[in-house]
């Protein structure tokens, strides 16, 4: 059985304590935690941008990339997320 952590509370949660709540407009299952209420997908952990990908982001844009090339090269749905990313630094 896959396991599925709630971002909000941080609390690891099996599909057990997890109720479904219908589907996104993408046609995603969504969740919701019933110590937190909080409803998410489940996916949310992939669109998170870990160390060695920020890395990685800083180098390719000093090498004059642009973010939806960086995106693009990540395999990253959006180029939002890194441009945050390089906003931060």
């Amino acid at each position: 059985m896959s396991e599925i952590k709630c971002l909000n509370c941080e609390k690891k949660s099996l599909f057990s304590t997890l109720v479904k709540s219908g589907f996104d407009r993408k046609e995603r299952q969504r969740y919701q935690c019933k110590t937190c209420s909080k409803i998410f997908t489940g996916l949310e952990k992939y669109h998170r941008i870990n160390d060695e990908e920020k890395a990685s982001i800083i180098k390719m844009k000093q090498e004059g990339l642009s973010t939806r090339a960086i995106s693009r090269i990540l395999n990253r749905e959006s180029h939002v997320g890194i441009y945050k990313q390089l906003k931060k630094n």
